[in-house]
This record gives C-alpha cells, structure tokens and sequence, in this order.
C-alpha cells in the first residue's frame, strides 16, 4: 500500500491524500510517474504481508517497517527501516539533495533512475523485504 499526499501548487497546504494498493509492476510505474509530479509529496509503502509488532514504549500494534519513497530532479530517494537498520540507497553520485516534507534529509548520491526506483518498489511489493537490486547503507552513514 502506498500513501501520498498532493499540495496546492506553490504552497504548502494539503489539497488531497491518496492511498493505493500496487498490484503489478504496471501500477507501480504509474505510481512512479506521480511520484515525479512538482506537487506530490514523498509517499510511505507498507507491506501487508510483513508482520505486526507491538511498540515497547505505547504498547501500539503496528507495521515492523516504514518505506519512505520520493523523486525529486529526475532521481527517485528510499528510506527502508526495519527491526535491524534505517538505511538508504548508496546512489547515483550526481544525484541531488533533497528534504522531504516532513524534512527528511537524503544526501547527495542517494538518488537512482526512474527505472531503478520502479524496479526496486516492484521487488518490494513481490517480496516483503528490503530490495535488494541496490547498495544499501546505514542512514547515519549519509
């Protein structure tokens, strides 16, 4: 399932959030191409098939992982966390900075191609783990 929101272009005021289940590749390279529009912000993936957990500290039952998706300047930005690591693409070196809406940081050389990004979102969604057609490294690492 992934969640997204659209802006009111030029602002920063919500104009409607979505949801959608990515059933096949083609509903992934769809999802891809909105990511891309100016206005869409970062989206969250959540596998369904993955377990639940319960959170130490509120006693809340929730998802054992949080998949940040975004694309910016022609390169397509994840952050995967799990029960182990935070952790992001080792990228394309040129690709930019960018800070999500909610002002997560991605580094310089985080970024992959479109093609790359649907490859990975696609494999995520037949497989329920972290992806592993790219490098990862720990977040803190840059």
């Amino acid at each position: 399932m992934a969640t997204w929101t659209d802006f009111v272009p030029g602002t920063e005021w919500e104009r409607a959030t979505h949801e959608v289940e990515l059933a096949s590749r083609a509903e992934v390279r769809e999802f891809v191409d909105l990511l891309a529009w100016p206005n869409t912000s970062e989206a969250v993936l959540m596998h369904t098939a993955r377990p639940l957990r319960t959170n130490e500290f509120t006693g809340e039952v929730g998802s054992d992982h949080h998949v940040v998706v975004g694309f910016f300047k022609g390169f397509g930005y994840v952050e995967y966390t799990d029960t182990d690591q935070v952790s992001r693409i080792v990228g394309d070196l040129s690709s930019p900075e960018w800070r999500t809406t909610v002002s997560d940081h991605f580094p310089p050389g985080t970024g992959v191609s479109p093609a790359t990004l649907i490859a990975l979102i696609d494999e995520f969604r037949v497989t329920a783990t972290r992806p592993t057609i790219v490098q990862w490294r720990h977040a803190s690492a840059g």
